[in-house]
């Protein structure tokens, strides 16, 4: 089942910042209204197609972005802590 994850953050800036990064490597990044059960952050995520997961962990680490909250994988629109 192909799903998405969120990359929370608790800055608009680093979340904004974040999304800029992951389009121009080439991974679809968009922002969306961070659910309320995560109930952490600017209200700010964002959105990516779980298959760049991998690449979305090595873009976290390299840039160690201070605000970073943790990547959710939504499925059926319920969010879960994955890292």
């Amino acid at each position: 089942m192909d799903s998405d994850i969120l990359v929370v953050f608790r800055s608009r800036v680093q979340t904004m910042d974040f999304i800029y990064r992951c389009q121009t490597l080439g991974i679809s990044a968009t922002s969306m209204s961070t659910p309320r059960q995560i109930n952490i952050g600017c209200g700010l995520s964002a959105r990516i197609h779980e298959g760049y997961y991998t690449k979305v962990k090595m873009l976290l680490q390299y840039n160690r972005y201070s605000a970073f909250v943790g990547i959710y994988k939504m499925t059926y629109n319920i969010p879960k802590r994955i890292y």
